[in-house]
């Protein structure tokens, strides 16, 4: 839930306030989950740094016709290196490490510039899906978790 801070700042017609995106990539694989920031510098949030990247994320619509899908792309280029562990690779190359099949994991989280700490959206789990890449950027689908298809109780079976 957001802020009053926060919300002051939406409803503002000018603000000095910026709006962080942080997100947090993670597979079972992974020593320790890749924590990027979509701003110049690095951003500390909750004992953990979110290292400054390239990244555009779009949330997904709300819409009742359809599981609603949104979008991230990155940077591909230079290598990361993952604070906690000290290995260093493009992000690219940690996903497509992967084995195909596979969920990624990705959290979105949105702060203030101005106090990090506090949360105004999220955090938001998504499932990371068709992952594309060109050597540049590296794209691909957020899906929520598809709830409205598991069976109910989760014990369940067809008859």
């Amino acid at each position: 839930m957001p802020t009053p801070q926060g919300i002051a700042a939406a409803n503002a017609q000018s603000t000095g306030e910026a709006w962080l995106v942080l997100a947090e990539i993670n597979h079972a694989s992974f020593a320790a989950p890749i924590r990027i920031a979509r701003n110049k510098q690095n951003v500390p949030h909750q004992g953990q740094t979110y290292i400054r990247h390239a990244f555009d994320v779009g949330l997904p619509d709300e819409t009742s016709e359809r599981l609603a899908v949104g979008r991230i792309e990155m940077d591909d280029v230079g290598e990361f290196e993952v604070p906690e562990t000290g290995e260093t690779r493009t992000i690219g190359d940690f996903v497509k490490a992967i084995p195909v099949g596979e969920n990624v994991t990705v959290t979105i989280t949105i702060v203030l510039a101005s106090d990090p700490e506090l949360i105004e959206m999220g955090p938001m789990e998504f499932t990371l899906r068709n992952v594309k890449g060109n050597g540049l950027t590296l794209s691909g689908d957020l899906h929520f978790e598809d709830l409205m298809n598991e069976p109910y109780p989760c014990d369940s079976l067809p008859v």
